[in-house]
């Protein structure tokens, strides 16, 4: 059995150089896009997703994307489920209503 070596600082500067890239493909384009950390944190968001779902990428970048986008009638289940849907740190009850508007409970 053979065993990789993985050399993670490598790794780290090709997923950033993937990142910019990517984040120049996607700028400007007409398509909502959005880039996400495997963990969930918003880590791209455009100018065509902003118009979409309402929210400014100052306002979703290094958020988890399900507190941002999480309808409104499905807050009650979450919070009843989980306590909360988070989307800031002292906002823990905000979300997004079906009509992308921005609703505190």
């Amino acid at each position: 059995m053979s065993k990789f070596f993985i050399n993670r600082p490598i790794v780290a500067i090709v997923i950033a150089i993937l990142m910019v890239i990517l984040a120049d493909v996607f700028r400007d384009s007409a398509v909502p896009s959005v880039i996400l950390a495997p963990n969930g944190l918003v880590l791209f968001w455009n100018g065509a997703a902003e118009h979409l779902f309402g929210w400014s990428a100052d306002e979703v970048l290094g958020r988890p994307l399900t507190s941002v986008l999480v309808p409104a009638h499905r807050a009650e289940t979450n919070i009843a489920r989980y306590g909360y849907v988070p989307w800031r740190a002292g906002d823990s009850r905000s979300t997004v209503s079906p009509g992308g508007s921005k609703t505190a409970g």
